[in-house]
C-alpha cells in the first residue's frame, strides 16, 4: 500500500487524461464499479529504462479514482448510481464482464445484464476475461519504473483496498504437490474490483516492448522465476 496508494486528488480535465468505467455488475453478489484514470506518459516521473541500452520510455500511470460496492441492485438502479457518481466525467470506454451478456432465462424484457445497460444509455464492451495473462498484465502494471508505480489506487477506496489486499490463490494440501505440478488457480471469492483491475489493464496494457520483460524486485513472478531457474543468474540484471 506504500508503493500503490495515493491520496485523493482532482483528475484533471486536460487532453492528456483520458478515464474509463469497469463494471463488474451483480445482484446477490455485490456490484463493483471502478473509475479509472490513465495519466499523461511520464506523469510522476514514471519512465522504464531500459537495462541494455539505456533507452528512456515514458510510460502512463493509471490512477484507480472511484468505486461503487452494493448488493441487491437492479440495472436501472446501477446505472442511476454510475451517473450520479459520474457528473459531468467523459470516458473513453466503459467495459463489463463478459459473463452479464449470458441470457439465463430470467432477464428483463428478454434483455441480457449487459443489453440492459446498453438500452439505458451506457454503451458497455465485454472486457477479456482470461485470468493468467490478466494477471501478468496486473503483475507488469505494478511494476515500479522510475519514482512511480504504474498502477496507483486512492487511500480512500475501501472496498478495493480490501479485496485487493485479500486475493489469493487457492491452497493444495501437501500430497496433492506431491502426486502433481498444480496450476496456480486464483480463489473465486471477494474477488470482484480484483476482476476489474485485471480487466482494465489488459485494455490498456503497458506496450510489450516497455513492460513484458520487466518483474517487480520481490514480487511473486520474481519470486517464482528464481525457484524455476536456479541456475540462472543473469536474467534479473539483463531485465529477464
Amino acid at each position: 500500500r506504500s508503493i500503490h496508494g495515493i491520496e485523493p486528488f482532482t483528475i484533471p480535465d486536460d487532453e492528456g487524461w483520458s478515464r474509463v468505467r469497469v463494471i463488474d455488475p451483480g445482484y446477490r453478489n455485490p456490484c463493483a464499479i471502478n473509475w479509472i484514470a490513465m495519466s499523461p506518459a511520464g506523469w510522476r516521473g514514471c519512465v522504464h529504462k531500459d537495462p541494455d541500452s539505456g533507452v528512456e520510455t515514458k510510460l502512463s500511470v493509471m490512477v484507480i479514482y472511484r468505486e461503487f460496492h452494493e448488493a441487491g441492485l437492479k440495472v436501472p438502479d446501477i446505472v442511476d448510481e454510475m451517473k450520479k457518481r459520474s457528473g459531468q466525467e467523459r470516458y473513453s470506454v466503459d467495459l463489463i464482464d463478459p459473463s452479464s451478456d449470458i441470457h439465463k432465462g430470467n432477464e428483463v424484457a428478454g434483455l441480457s445484464t449487459m443489453e440492459q445497460f446498453v438500452e439505458l444509455g451506457i454503451k458497455v464492451i465485454p472486457a477479456n476475461n482470461t485470468v493468467a495473462p490478466g494477471l501478468d498484465e496486473v503483475r507488469r502494471r505494478m511494476g515500479v519504473y522510475g519514482p512511480s508505480a504504474a498502477l496507483l489506487i486512492f487511500n480512500n477506496l475501501e472496498h478495493t483496498w480490501r479485496e485487493m489486499l485479500g486475493y489469493r490463490y487457492k491452497d493444495f494440501s501437501a500430497k496433492t504437490l506431491e502426486n502433481q505440478d498444480a496450476l496456480e488457480v486464483v480463489r473465486k471469492k471477494n474477488d470482484h474490483h480484483p476482476d476489474n483491475v485485471r480487466y482494465v489493464c489488459q485494455w490498456r496494457p503497458i506496450p510489450a516492448r516497455d513492460g513484458t520483460k520487466i518483474v517487480p524486485f520481490n514480487s511473486f513472478a520474481y519470486a517464482r522465476k528464481i525457484q524455476d531457474e536456479p541456475k540462472r543468474g543473469s536474467w534479473a540484471r539483463k531485465g529477464w
